[in-house]
């Protein structure tokens, strides 16, 4: 069963090979819950994400990040000078010298958040919720409001559960330096398998909108597969792929892998 899962895992993130942009999520979460009663539980998390980047330098510089390192082995060219001068078009040495290897850099673009949540067991397939999020990145500070509610049918499949959920979001943007509120609502369908005591597959789809100007617009859609081990009850690692399209008339797309390790304090 585990080769399985794997195996559908690199599958799904291949499905989209002619997407726009491959990014990569480098996350640590922080996170303290405390159980108020059996049905009500508040939970504080601290989050850091990194996404690194690939670039091309405009010009080359001694600090850059593979100046020292030949990913394929490059042949020694010949002096030019010492070649006939011909009036045909030279054919290429060696394949190796269509390989892009202008000088590159990486950059890291970082986002922390702190997020504050509360949850009720409405019932035992009901659940209902609300939270605060404080978001910081390079750029600006932005404040998150959200509630939602999540259904898990009752099945009698063990160790295999299908949660779904709704959430309503408001957020703040800031715009030519006025502060502009902004909502949408996120309806998300998901698939969980613990195969194994400590190992997890699971998968997700969601899809985002809001009302503008008096009509419903459709914003994005998410399709996410990953694998979560835990390796006790307090630390957690998760290896994932997101696709993601815009639902706009450019349809843009993008693929994105990401890393993320989870602290419960």
């Amino acid at each position: 069963m585990k080769k399985i899962s794997f195996t559908l895992l690199l599958s799904i993130c291949f499905l989209s090979s002619n997407a726009q942009d491959l990014a990569v999520n480098l996350r640590l979460d922080l996170a303290k819950t405390f159980q108020i009663t059996k049905k009500q539980r508040l939970r504080i998390t601290q989050t850091f994400q990194f996404n690194p980047e690939v670039e091309k330098l405009d010009e080359p510089n001694d600090n850059d990040l593979f100046n020292e390192i030949d990913l394929f082995p490059l042949p020694i060219r010949a002096n030019a000078a010492s070649k006939p001068v011909t009036n045909k078009p030279q054919e290429p040495e060696n394949p190796f010298n269509e390989i892009n290897d202008d000088p590159k850099e990486v950059s890291v673009a970082w986002r922390s958040s702190t997020n504050l949540a509360y949850t009720y067991n409405l019932f035992k397939t009901v659940r209902i919720g609300a939270g605060y999020g404080l978001l910081l990145d390079k750029s600006q500070l932005r404040h998150l409001f959200s509630s939602d509610i999540t259904y898990t049918p009752d099945i009698d499949i063990k160790k295999v559960k299908f949660p779904q959920r709704i959430a309503f979001q408001l957020a703040t943007r800031e715009n030519d330096g006025e502060i502009e509120w902004q909502h949408d609502l996120s309806a998300r369908s998901g698939f969980e398998w613990k195969f194994k005591n400590k190992h997890t597959f699971y998968s997700q789809g969601s899809v985002n909108g809001a009302i503008d100007d008096g009509e419903w617009d459709w914003d994005r859609l998410r399709l996410e597969a990953g694998l979560k081990y835990e390796f006790s009850k307090k630390h957690a690692f998760e290896f994932s792929y997101r696709y993601q399209q815009m639902l706009d008339k450019k349809r843009r797309t993008s693929n994105g892998i990401g890393f993320r390790y989870t602290v419960n304090l």
